[in-house]
């Protein structure tokens, strides 16, 4: 048994992966406490490092027993042919990523790894480790509301967060069309419900397209610049060697006379007041 735990303790162990379009995150299930690792705070963190939409699974790796043989042997987790879920289930915000960890722990995991032994006579000896494969999609980003911003923003004079104001935080990511508003009228009063009927106004410029292809995100930026005949250059603050330099993120593909310049972090716009200064104080 120790031998069989040396062999693929690579596998076995906590490790992550990522690739262009997909996450992977394994957990080392210790004494077989899985619903324990299930409780586990990793797992929120898991969605909170997420900033776009995606979908995950998840699959058990397994210590499999054969009496007959008196055998041992390892069984990989997989997400081709062993996944607990038959199609990964789609994260749009945190109620549903909980609502995909209540799924889980409703999981029969022994009736799982039966049905994937190679024969009867395999039996499941332990559950080693259960690894999560979240299927990235980049062009959707979640609508989780609040969002915690670096200090390099926060402190910035000349970015407004965009994250609360007289105390209230934002809780409805409307983050893009509150900057919109301020561009259009700079003052915090009524900015909620100021976006609110922007956002009402930007599904009503184009009706005839679902709602999915007008979510707001990076490639869809030109469709809210149409709706409003603004242009939109978007930046981000990054640490450099000690030192904050803002990145050009998106330049607008036409120049208007109206042009607003937004901060993007993450999946969350704030509204850059003064662009000659914000470049020149950094």
């Amino acid at each position: 048994m120790l031998q069989l735990y040396r062999r693929y303790f690579g596998a076995i162990n906590d490790y992550s992966r990522t690739r262009p379009n997909l996450h992977l995150q394994n957990f080392r299930v210790t004494n077989g406490e899985l619903l324990q690792l299930l409780n586990d705070a990793r797992l929120n963190d898991l969605f909170a490092q997420r900033d776009t939409v995606f979908s995950i699974n998840a699959s058990l790796g397994a210590i499999l027993f054969n009496a007959t043989e008196n055998q041992y042997r390892y069984y990989h987790s997989s997400d081709n042919n062993s996944s607990l879920f038959p199609r990964p289930i789609q994260i749009r915000d945190e109620q549903s990523f909980q609502e995909f960890l209540w799924r889980l722990r409703d999981v029969d995991f022994v009736e799982n790894a039966d049905e994937d032994r190679p024969d009867s006579k395999w039996v499941l000896y332990r559950v080693t480790n259960i690894t999560l494969y979240c299927y990235l999609n980049r062009e959707y980003p979640i609508r989780e509301g609040r969002i915690l911003l670096p200090p390099r923003v926060l402190t910035n004079r000349w970015i407004i967060s965009m994250t609360r104001h007289n105390g209230v935080n934002f809780n409805d990511g409307l983050c893009a069309f509150r900057c919109i508003a301020y561009h259009q009228e700079p003052t915090m009063t009524g900015i909620t419900e100021r976006a609110k009927e922007l956002e009402r106004q930007y599904y009503d410029s184009q009706p005839y397209l679902p709602r999915d292809e007008m979510v707001v995100n990076l490639k869809n930026l030109y469709r809210l610049e149409h709706a409003f005949d603004i242009s939109i250059c978007v930046f981000e603050l990054v640490g450099v060697d000690c030192k904050d330099v803002a990145i050009i993120r998106r330049r607008p593909p036409i120049v208007r006379d109206n042009t607003a310049y937004f901060h993007l972090y993450k999946n969350h716009f704030s509204y850059i007041t003064d662009i000659d200064q914000f470049t020149q104080t950094l």
